[in-house]
């Protein structure tokens, strides 16, 4: 009866230890920084949670700052601003125009979508993730400039006066293993008059991504799983 028992706890062991490091593995979230001096000395950074499985970015949020985003009528610099990870699955919530292929175009790769920001901008984008340089995918060209940036885009909640939709746009893509392009947005009225309306693009980026450790409670768990198991052993050789 007691051989029996230790058997299941065994069991019961090995399989929590493979199912926490299943997860473990499967989902890996990542620290990102970009900067491009010719945007405004742009600067973004946050945190990416990736499925390694199927290679794609599952959401993500962070701060952007240039001195291109400015307050409408003083056109002084808004300073930091939030912004988050659109993919196809959030993308209906977050702009009134979201389309996928083929509707912009052929040779897009998987989690490819077309989206618009504040200013009515469509840009396309897609969610895929390689865990090596250049990390996102690589710069696309279309006829339409404006659709000319595959890669990571990202919502950064705007001020009220930058449109019908609440939000403006940034955007990165690979066009090298270390150097990348990006584009910003914002929708109001033009700088001429008084506005803050953003249309730029820059190829002068770096990115920098660096996976988030394991939080130490998990690695406690799965030392005191591991630990269990060898506790389990002991007891069955004794019984034996």
């Amino acid at each position: 009866m007691r051989c029996g028992i230790v058997r299941i706890g065994i069991t019961l062991v090995m399989s929590l230890v493979a199912v926490a490091a299943a997860n473990a593995d499967a989902i890996q979230d990542y620290y990102f920084s970009y900067s491009d001096p010719s945007q405004g000395n742009l600067t973004a950074s946050g945190t990416l949670v990736v499925d390694l499985t199927t290679g794609q970015e599952l959401s993500g949020s962070g701060t952007i700052n240039s001195s291109l985003f400015v307050n409408a009528g003083t056109q002084t610099p808004i300073g930091n601003m939030s912004m988050s990870l659109v993919t196809w699955a959030n993308c209906a919530s977050t702009s009134t125009n979201c389309a996928q292929p083929p509707g912009i175009g052929s040779g897009y790769p998987p989690g490819a979508f077309q989206w618009s920001d504040s200013d009515g901008t469509d840009l396309s984008a897609d969610t895929n993730f390689s865990t090596t340089a250049p990390y996102v995918s690589p710069y696309i060209s279309e006829s339409d400039p404006r659709l000319s940036f595959g890669g990571s885009l990202w919502a950064i909640t705007a001020p009220t006066t930058h449109g019908a939709d609440t939000y403006d746009s940034f955007e990165f893509s690979a066009i090298s293993s270390s150097v990348y392009g990006d584009f910003l947005g914002a929708g109001g009225a033009p700088y001429s008059q008084g506005g803050s309306q953003v249309f730029s693009a820059g190829q002068n980026g770096t990115l920098t991504i660096t996976p988030v450790p394991l939080p130490a409670a998990q690695w406690l768990l799965l030392s005191a799983m591991v630990g269990g198991f060898g506790i389990l052993r002991r007891g069955k050789v004794a019984l034996a």
